[in-house]
């Protein structure tokens, strides 16, 4: 049985306002608050999250909630896994 890949979206920006230390430019962002829309319906796949392509492309250092941003703007990279 060959089960497809998921499928994959165009993801709206995520922005936040600084408010924790106004002037670093820096905020910890939920990202599992993006995960819905990533998903786009899509049932039986996983989203993760890495900080770049490279890393995705590794498995290693996957991002945990809530991340503070390294750089503004950045860009993260979702990979999405079918879990069947």
């Amino acid at each position: 049985i060959v089960n497809p890949k998921p499928t994959t979206i165009a993801v709206s920006d995520y922005e936040l306002c600084d408010y924790n230390t106004t002037g670093d430019e820096e905020e910890a962002f939920d990202l599992s608050t993006k995960t819905t829309e990533i998903l786009d319906g899509q049932v039986n796949v996983d989203v993760s999250y890495y900080a770049s392509p490279a890393d995705a492309d590794a498995g290693v250092n996957e991002i945990t909630t809530p991340y503070t941003n390294l750089s503004n703007p950045e860009v993260i990279t979702a990979v999405l896994t079918n879990t069947i």
